[in-house]
């Protein structure tokens, strides 16, 4: 897959999991290759013929995903200026199909060297953007005290959640521990954990976890809250995956598991 042309679409908000995403790159790589060709007759054919799809429905599928991007996406204007220059007012139209494709093969072409930086520092911030919300954090740390400290509970949701889904350092870390204690059945002691913590905030993070205590008053009320929980720590897993991968089949996948995952009610007993 050509990441420039990647970079580019994730910059002016081009959703991954668009189908369209994937025609797109495809009708760029061709245009560098031959800018002569034509949309109709030509493009949209040979995109079709490659996916087993019909050349309408890749013409729609393009189009909607350059209308999302105009209407409803990040766009970076200054980005946008340079990759379309006067060929059109952007901020009241957008592009066509060609005019979108061509551009920007034109762009990556002759001027994208220029403005590689100011393009991986774009992907850069929205990366930061996904600090973890007070939520999520309360939720991951109720999951992980759950599994150091029940193994029936770590039975059962050891096959829905995996250790590197905590998404922060600290959280993944104590997760890979809890899972080999228990899959080597070793008895936790769990104060030992903060011997593998040598970081002040660290060691402070996972004392709050193995400090916590928790009180239901039913199963069911258990069960409620532990599915909503893993539910908001798969969804930031989810959305940081969505957000810094720059491979379609990889984004589609877990949008894909993510649908199943919603959909999906852990059972305790």
């Amino acid at each position: 897959m050509n990441k420039e042309i990647v970079k580019i679409l994730n910059t002016l908000g081009v959703p991954m999991h668009f189908k369209g995403y994937r025609y797109l790159i495809n009708a760029i790589e061709m245009l560098q290759e031959n800018d002569d060709l034509k949309m109709t007759k030509e493009l949209y054919v040979d995109i079709a013929s490659k996916y087993k799809d019909t050349p309408a429905r890749v013409e729609r599928a393009i189009r909607y995903a350059i209308e999302f991007a105009w209407t409803k996406g990040n766009i970076e204007y200054a980005l946008v200026d340079k990759i379309f220059g006067n060929s059109i007012d952007v901020r009241k139209n957008k592009p066509t199909n060609m005019q979108f494709c061509k551009s920007i093969a034109n762009y990556l072409l002759y001027n994208f060297e220029n403005d590689k930086e100011v393009i991986l520092n774009h992907k850069e911030n929205d990366v930061k953007a996904t600090k973890l919300s007070n939520k999520v954090i309360e939720a991951t740390e109720f999951i992980l005290y759950n599994l150091a400290t029940n193994i029936e509970f770590y039975k059962i949701f050891k096959k829905y959640i995996k250790a590197e889904e905590f998404i922060k350092e600290s959280y993944v870390k104590f997760a890979k521990l809890i899972f080999e204690y228990n899959e080597n059945e070793t008895p936790i002691n769990l104060f030992h954990f903060l011997e593998e913590f040598k970081n002040p905030e660290e060691r402070e993070e996972i004392l709050r976890i193995l400090q916590l205590n928790y009180n239901y008053k039913n199963l069911e009320a258990l069960e409620k809250v532990i599915n909503d929980q893993i539910k908001l720590i798969k969804k930031a897993y989810f959305d940081k995956v969505v957000l810094e991968s720059t491979n379609i089949d990889e984004v589609q996948s877990v949008l894909k598991e993510k649908k199943l995952f919603d959909k999906l009610y852990i059972t305790l007993s």
